[in-house]
């Protein structure tokens, strides 16, 4: 123990306030060019319109950031700086990324805002996961879909980019305007860079949806490209089997002794389903303490353990309950949800994985 030495970083959430959105209108015309058709989403951060592009005539989507969005770029947020470093990159593997086309800032009453144009997308994977019986979508398609992903992941962390936000509706088909697509020819494309992190950024901050995050973010390490590897992995189950790997949740203890938390309930399945016979639990034990923030709220040391354990019940056990079981897949699996991020295959590797490649 004494050869240990704890981490002095401070575990973060770094979350801005949502400030204002810019009040628009359809036929509203911004930075002279473009008219605004119609709005297609909105999130905490932002809003993304419709709109025609009246110096070409093509319609084209415009994602319009909050005030405080807008304001920090460059600081907590790297959204614009991401999206052309990107644009800047020209390979095959950058074609399932958006390209950023123009931007601008547009005032509003009391506020400016961050503009980008991008190119217009059809149905998110989300909406096309839910028109699958129990969300179960076809082996074909999530094969497809984790083909695009991985080449976009080549793209971004060749660039050293973390997304740090993979989910279903942050992932996009390349459909717009085509009636009745067939999702299998359209291309997947990994969207929404607002929490995604270049080098420079803080890469001890909290990430991710809480289901899918990584144990190194979960402990408060410092995280690298290896969590977006984590992050897919568990949507490639997901849309698979209709439902989470891993359902965070607190719970009362058995013995009647106080509460477990979520994250120590999620800890212990990540444990339970991924530990492997040939993995040392010093070498995990040591990584934790040594880097992670948050080391305390998962582990003891006397005598060095994890304070929650789960019943044993393997990636394996899981995959066969489900009916998915194939050595193929869950080597796949294996390879991005290993605990220690070293461990993980980087997106170049795993395109070259057999479950890939079939």
């Amino acid at each position: 123990m004494s050869a240990w030495k704890k981490a002095s970083g401070l575990f973060k959430k770094t979350m801005i306030p949502p400030g204002i959105h810019l009040d628009l209108r359809p036929h509203q015309t911004l930075h002279s060019r473009y008219e605004i058709v119609e709005r297609l989403g909105q999130g905490r951060y932002s809003t993304v319109w419709l709109a025609k592009d009246n110096k070409i005539g093509t319609r084209l989507a415009i994602k319009v950031l909050t005030s405080e969005a807008s304001e920090y770029q460059g600081t907590y947020t790297y959204e614009l700086d991401v999206l052309q470093k990107l644009a800047k990159r020209r390979s095959r593997l950058c074609a399932n990324v958006p390209t950023l086309l123009d931007h601008f800032r547009a005032r509003g009453r009391d506020s400016e805002h961050l503009c980008l144009v991008t190119k217009v997308l059809g149905a998110s994977l989300l909406d096309v996961q839910r028109t699958f019986d129990g969300r179960r979508v076809p082996a074909p398609l999530v094969r497809h879909v984790t083909r695009h992903i991985l080449r976009a992941l080549v793209c971004l962390h060749d660039a050293n980019i973390v997304h740090t936000d993979i989910k279903q509706d942050n992932i996009m088909f390349d459909s717009y305007g085509v009636e009745s697509p067939n999702y299998l020819d359209a291309e997947a494309v990994l969207s929404d860079y607002g929490t995604a992190t270049p080098e420079r950024g803080d890469h001890r901050r909290e990430i991710q949806p809480v289901a899918l995050r990584c144990p190194e973010a979960l402990l408060g390490c410092e995280w690298t490209a290896k969590a977006d590897i984590w992050n897919l992995g568990c949507i490639v189950f997901e849309l698979l089997s209709g439902t989470r790997l891993f359902r965070p949740q607190p719970q009362e203890r058995s013995d009647g002794a106080g509460t477990i938390t979520a994250d120590q309930y999620h800890f212990a399945f990540i444990y339970s389903h991924l530990r492997t016979d040939d993995e040392s639990n010093g070498r995990l034990l040591n990584f934790f303490y040594a880097d992670g923030d948050r080391f305390d709220h998962f582990y003891s040391l006397d005598p060095p353990r994890i304070k929650v354990t789960s019943t044993r019940e393997t990636l394996e056990d899981v995959l066969r309950s489900y009916g998915l079981f194939t050595a193929e897949l869950h080597s796949f699996l294996m390879y991005m949800l290993r605990i220690h991020p070293d461990d993980r295959l980087t997106a170049k590797e795993l395109l070259e994985h057999p479950w890939i490649t079939m």
